[in-house]
């Protein structure tokens, strides 16, 4: 009887029943592989859709350290322009470089 079953009624036997009918123990066992397979494919594409998410958090929090040290490079070479501006402001140029045009670096 319980063979005859498709496959959405069993897996909704299996969900709703109690297990209170007169069954035979071979249709107990037949219930319980069935159980397992069921269970077995439903874990298995959890874990599928788990590392999938893992692996997401993973490149995405990679992401997030090089954008981090972008930032950070981009904060050093922000200094360095402010410090050469600073040092251009209060310059006091030479006569070669009012002519020409071009101010040398003081490095």
């Amino acid at each position: 009887m319980i063979k005859n079953l498709d496959k959405e009624e069993l897996l909704d036997y299996l969900m709703t029943s109690d297990f209170n009918e007169p069954f035979k123990d071979s249709e107990y066992v037949y219930l319980l592989e069935k159980w397992r397979y069921y269970y077995r494919l439903i874990y298995s594409k959890s874990m599928v859709k788990n590392d999938g998410k893992d692996q997401k958090i993973k490149n995405l929090e990679e992401n997030i350290e090089d954008l981090k040290r972008e930032i950070h490079r981009h904060k050093v070479e922000k200094a360095t322009i402010a410090n050469e501006f600073d040092s251009f402001k209060n310059k006091k140029l030479t006569w070669i470089e009012r002519l020409t045009g071009k101010i040398k670096r003081n490095k």
